[in-house]
């Protein structure tokens, strides 16, 4: 009778192992680019794709522009957690902070002015650390 007990502890630690270790695992955010500079549409729109995870955004350093439109394009696969852009400077107009999925995935902006500026994810669920606190953030350089 006492093996019983004994299989369900292994099985129950088995499950909780492979459960933390496969989603790592199997991440694509180590093939991804981490810097990129927007590309300049021929309607003088900067464009970047930003593909979204569980805790990353790639690139995680985009270079824009200063004065010039910029557009990006959140892809966020199927069954990852929710997110959000937040991307506050206003001394270089840039005033942002929105929920975004597969629904909402674009965000537009001018930068008005040169730097560096932080850009992260706020979502929290429940009682876990938001997602900035575990890596997803990055930088948005505005150069001349």
């Amino acid at each position: 009778m006492r093996r019983k007990p004994m299989k369900v502890l292994l099985v129950a630690t088995s499950l909780v192992v492979a459960g933390t270790a496969l989603p790592a695992m199997a991440s694509p955010k180590d093939d991804l680019p981490r810097e990129r500079t927007a590309v300049m549409g021929t309607d003088k729109v900067q464009r970047q794709q930003v593909y979204v995870g569980n805790y990353y955004y790639r690139p995680d350093q985009i270079t824009v522009k200063v004065g010039q439109p910029v557009e990006l394009m959140f892809n966020i696969p199927d069954g990852v957690n929710k997110h959000t852009f937040v991307l506050f400077a206003p001394e270089a107009g840039l005033k942002i902070n929105t929920a975004i999925s597969q629904r909402n995935n674009m965000v537009t902006f001018t930068p008005t002015k040169t730097g560096s500026y932080t850009f992260y994810c706020n979502h929290q669920a429940g009682f876990l650390r938001p997602h900035s606190e575990q890596g997803e953030t990055g930088t948005l350089i505005v150069v001349d």
